[in-house]
């Protein structure tokens, strides 16, 4: 079966509205079939500013040597996305986005820092431009931020990325998306491992 990867990013904003804050759970011995030594982490919700330093003393705490992250998270916080990123990238952690979950915004940076990157058949990971929100009158609007997609720019030169690779990721609109394929993927330098949900015999 032909498996298309829905890739994409809001790169986040300054703040975003959430329903619910980020929350980080910890799993050692669990990565793969109860991998001794390996530790899963889940990350639920939106990330909030201060996500980053709780992302990293929870993991100074426990030390993994050996980590999977799980995402599910609509994005948020730039910042703290970038750091919980980083902190990945220079541990060599592995990034998931597992069945039936969403990856969008600041969530998909961090994706996008793990070594391997793994996505499910059925997850989905959303890219386009960073923005801030302004208000006019009572109603709000995403602008395109010049300034936010030149940090964002400069993390993905930092993780290795081309430069083809970083106008793909932050060229649409924040009101559209960039989808992108595993053969797209392929073609930007992005190595992705797509997990299938069928069943061998």
């Amino acid at each position: 079966m032909k498996t298309t990867l829905l890739a994409g990013m809001l790169l986040a904003t300054l703040s975003t509205a959430a329903a619910n804050a980020a929350t980080f759970t910890l799993y050692p011995n669990t990565c793969n079939k109860n991998e001794e030594g390996c530790t899963a982490i889940w990350v639920k919700g939106t990330i909030e500013p201060n996500d980053g330093g709780r992302f990293m003393e929870l993991l100074l705490k426990d030390k993994p040597k050996k980590a999977l992250v799980l995402l599910d998270s609509p994005g948020g916080n730039l910042t703290a996305a970038l750091q919980i990123g980083r902190y990945i990238k220079a541990n060599g952690f592995s990034t998931f986005v597992p069945s039936n979950s969403v990856c969008v915004s600041g969530c998909a940076m961090v994706w996008l820092a793990g070594n391997p990157k793994l996505v499910n058949e059925t997850g989905k990971i959303r890219f386009h431009a960073a923005y801030t929100v302004e208000k006019i009158g009572k109603q709000a609007y995403a602008k395109e931020s010049g300034a936010g997609n030149a940090v964002v720019g400069a993390y993905y030169a930092e993780l290795g990325y081309s430069m083809e690779a970083i106008i793909f990721f932050t060229k649409a609109a924040p009101s559209s998306a960039t989808w992108l394929t595993s053969e797209t993927a392929a073609s930007l330098g992005i190595k992705v491992k797509v997990i299938s949900n069928e069943k061998k015999s």
